[in-house]
């Protein structure tokens, strides 16, 4: 015999998973004999490797509620000999687990290494884009956008590095959903909200629909679920909640709350359509506002106009048209200095 030929090939990770899996099919079904039971006793009882895939497999398809049975009948399996060899060979589990897979086209295998590794979504200046979570949950990126995700079975983890996402979440009390911003945490179950994240650490935070918990980042945002609302557990680190209809300004604590009409919320959330909306806004905000959406650097060379009230609709990426209203219905000059410089003064 070679010495290649001594060699011994240890399972993967996967292959167990997939192994696990394949049990947990078949014990769930209503034809389990005594023969299967002693075999994945057996199974289990071989590696505490083994415990620790069927308890993966097991979380993953809400398998808690079994847990305990089999446990015991994994401990009655290491107090005797099963009667009868094994029915399913280790050959057969990896066949069973790979039909498994097949059939649930994404599979259980896959969830488990790609669901729990960060994955980071951007967009570039004047790109929006909208992201489907693997959760079900759903992300819209505005302008020069940057999100890390992560997604495990306790926890959904947003961190805004830079620029404005809504969050439609997708509700699961065991998993709540938390957005990192600036020095804050955004909780919420399932609800919908906008967080921006503003030049020197400010965060803007809309919410449109349901609830949501603000707290400092050190908080943890440890949340929990009660029939009257959701909470964090640590009460004296929270900031407050925001409810429906509701926009706060957040640094490393709560700076304002204000409660907003639904005009103002539609219009704050134009975006999302690609619209830029103004009803009165000093310029000064405008231009901000607008800025974000080009690579070009606007100025405001007369200080006297800078809080001009200004209203209209843009379409994102259309900022000639914006230019041309200021020229138009608001009297003032637009200078090109060059392709990428651009100042308003008041006409002469």
């Amino acid at each position: 015999m070679s010495e290649s030929d001594k060699i011994v090939a240890f399972p993967t990770r996967a292959e167990m998973d997939a192994a696990a899996a394949a049990w947990y099919a078949r014990l769930d079904g209503d034809d389990v004999t005594a023969e299967d039971r002693a075999a994945f006793g057996q199974w289990i009882a071989e590696s505490e490797h083994h415990k620790a895939a069927f308890e993966r497999v097991a979380t993953l398809w809400d398998g808690f509620g079994v847990l305990k049975e089999l446990e015991d009948i994994a401990l009655s399996a290491e107090e005797c000999e099963p009667s009868k060899p094994p029915l399913i060979t280790r050959r057969k589990i990896v066949a069973m687990a790979a039909s498994i897979v097949m059939v649930v086209g994404v599979g259980v295998i896959s969830m488990l290494y790609t669901s729990f590794t960060p994955e980071r979504y951007a967009t570039g200046v004047g790109e929006q884009k909208t992201i489907r979570l693997k959760d079900g949950s759903e992300v819209q990126l505005n302008t020069d956008t940057q999100i890390l995700v992560k997604i495990d079975d306790k926890a959904r983890h947003i961190t805004l590095e830079r620029g404005e996402a809504h969050f439609e979440v997708a509700t699961d009390p065991q998993r709540p959903f938390s957005v990192f911003a600036g020095k804050g945490v955004f909780t919420a179950v399932g609800t919908a909200y906008t967080v921006r994240l503003r030049p020197g650490a400010e965060v803007e935070v809309t919410v449109s629909e349901g609830r949501i918990a603000m707290a400092a980042e050190r908080a943890l945002a440890q949340v929990t679920e009660t029939t009257e609302t959701t909470k964090i557990k640590d009460q004296h680190l929270l900031g407050t909640a925001l409810d429906a209809g509701q926009n706060a300004v957040f640094t490393d604590k709560v700076e304002s709350i204000v409660s907003i009409e639904p005009n103002v919320l539609t219009r704050k959330a134009s975006w999302r359509l690609g619209l830029l909306t103004y009803q009165g806004e000093p310029l000064s905000e405008v231009v901000a506002d607008v800025s974000r959406y080009t690579d070009i650097n606007i100025e405001i060379s007369d200080a006297a106009i800078q809080s001009l009230p200004v209203g209209g609709t843009f379409r994102v990426g259309e900022i000639d048209a914006m230019f041309d209203a200021l020229e138009v219905t608001f009297g003032l000059q637009i200078e090109y200095v060059d392709d990428k410089s651009i100042k308003i003064s008041r006409a002469s």
